[in-house]
Formats: C-alpha cells, structure tokens, sequence
C-alpha cells in the first residue's frame, strides 16, 4: 500500500453544490486526495436512471444497461463514471440530482406518499391499488405498463384537474381516482 494513500471521508458538498450536505457520506478504500469518490448502492428506477438507496440521490447515465437492486457502487466525480462492484460494469453519469425535497411533498398542496400494501404489478386498465395508508385508488385512463415490485413508494398529487400517481421505479404516471 502506497503510504500517501488512505481512507478517506468524503463529502457531498465537494459536488458543485447540487447535493445536500448530508448527502453521499461514505468511506472509500485507499482513494488518493484528488479523487472525488463515493460509495453508494443504487437501485435503477428507469432506463438510463439511477437512485441512491441511502441519499435519495438520482444518476442519470448515458446508454447504461446494468439492472441493479440495491448493488453496492462507486461513483467517480472527476470521471463521471459509476462502477458497479458486482458485476463489475461502469456507466458514465449524464448527471447527478440532488434527491426531492421532503418539504415539497407535504406542502398543503394536497401531495400524498406512502407505500403500497403489499405486491405490485403494474397497471393494466382498470387496475385497483390499495395502498399502506389504508386508501384505494383506481386507474382511471387506459395505459399498459408491467413492473413487478413489493411494497414500493407512491406518490398522489393533483394535476390538471387530475390526481395521478407516480410509483416508485417506473417513469411514466397515471391518472387515478379514488375509491375509498
């Protein structure tokens, strides 16, 4: 081992400003002192999107194809570059958003989050989803969209005279109604 190299802490701050202090603290083994990089495990949402099971925060890569679950990565900022330790794959980074807000989502705009009750399997129509918080919601548009998840986050809010519903790991939304 080098004897100029050690562990190092780094933080989030490092990253031009757009992440929360808190964000991407973690140790990395033996990174030299100009070397900006981070331990993180990401789950993909989407294609070409990452998020960061700990901090919230988002990669998005350019023509990446490794379909991780909570897989342990590192994240080079003076690269660009994700390398999945695993199966050993390496994305470049597009961009790295800082995660949402929590503030924004309990606003008296009527947001809601919570998580569904139990498996998930996409929607197909008329599909009823009942949700942790004890209400149930119906798709009220016709759309197709297969994506198996247990109990993933939910997002409801209000848009265009509309509630649609965002659920965690698939990009696009759909309008709903609610049941109960």
């Amino acid at each position: 081992m080098n004897a100029r190299r050690a562990v190092w802490w780094v933080s989030a701050a490092a990253v031009v400003g757009v992440l929360a202090p808190t964000a991407l603290h973690a140790p990395l083994a033996y990174a030299a002192p100009t070397e900006t990089r981070y331990a993180v495990t990401l789950t993909r949402e989407s294609q070409n999107q990452y998020r960061d099971d700990e901090s919230g925060v988002r990669f998005l890569t350019r023509y990446c194809y490794e379909y991780s679950y909570s897989e342990r990565a590192i994240y080079d900022d003076s690269r660009e570059q994700l390398t999945f330790l695993s199966s050993r794959g390496t994305c470049e980074v597009a961009q790295v958003l800082a995660p949402p807000s929590p503030s924004a989502a309990t606003t008296g705009s009527g947001v809601i989050e919570t998580r569904m009750a139990g498996e998930f399997n996409g929607w197909e129509g008329e599909t009823v989803f009942v949700l942790d918080n004890g209400q149930v919601w119906q798709q009220a548009s016709y759309a197709y969209h297969y994506r198996y998840a247990y109990r993933p986050k939910v997002l409801i809010y209000p848009s265009g005279g509309v509630w649609r519903m965002q659920v965690e790991g698939v990009s696009s939304s759909i309008a709903v109604q609610r049941l109960a």
